[in-house]
């Protein structure tokens, strides 16, 4: 982060982000934080440039100019955030009332369990939505049980853990997607070959895919 800040947003990053209308949504934090940290770098860098060259005969107005074209450089590196009059808010708030009202979903992923499914519909697209609970409650589980049911339904998913191993995501997706309790292989008592067949199916489903 602090190597692409220095240089954002001369390099090609931004040009990249703003090219996908797939990542716009998703990248908005990342984008903003990058170009949080260049224009703190930026910042710095002119208030050590001057600190260090104090003993140098500077005319005023060159630094005030050099400061003036420094603004307008952080200006233009901040992202233009969404503007929209109260007009245009009520529209797009109708244009959802009537897409709801015609059974028309299609700005909602299912999560793919329908007693969820029942009460919010899906997940908004465009929306960033937190589970939260306490420790060892099933967030992961619940999350690696969403992503199953979304890939099955066609979507294409990404899955990120900063606690929990790959190989320990891949064998609990393994057992969500077919069903067969984890504690079937840790019992000791020995594994049914039905179980260990479907088991070992998904596993290599889920190497197949990207």
């Amino acid at each position: 982060f602090t190597t692409l800040a220095i240089d954002y947003p001369n390099n090609q990053l931004k040009a990249e982000i703003q090219a996908s209308e797939a990542l716009k949504k998703h990248v908005k934090d990342i984008e903003e934080s990058l170009i949080g940290k260049y224009q703190k770098r930026t910042v710095q860098n002119k208030c050590e440039e001057y600190l260090n060259c104090s003993h140098m005969d500077i005319h005023p107005q060159e630094v005030l100019d050099d400061l003036k074209g420094m603004l307008d450089k952080l200006e233009d590196s901040v992202t233009e955030g969404e503007s929209i009059s109260k007009e245009e808010a009520v529209d797009l708030i109708f244009e959802k009332w009537t897409k709801l009202n015609s059974n028309d979903y299609s700005d909602f992923i299912q999560t793919g369990i329908k007693s969820l499914d029942d009460i919010i519909i899906g997940l908004e697209t465009g929306k960033h939505m937190i589970i939260g609970a306490r420790p060892s409650i099933g967030k992961t589980a619940l999350g690696l049980t969403l992503m199953a049911n979304m890939c099955g339904a066609g979507n294409q998913v990404g899955f990120m853990s900063v606690e929990t191993m790959k190989q320990g995501l891949i064998e609990r997706l393994a057992y969500i997607m077919t069903g067969v309790s984890g504690n079937a292989f840790t019992s000791g008592q020995g594994v049914d070959p039905a179980d260990f067949q479907k088991v070992g199916e998904a596993l290599k489903e889920i190497c197949q895919n990207q």
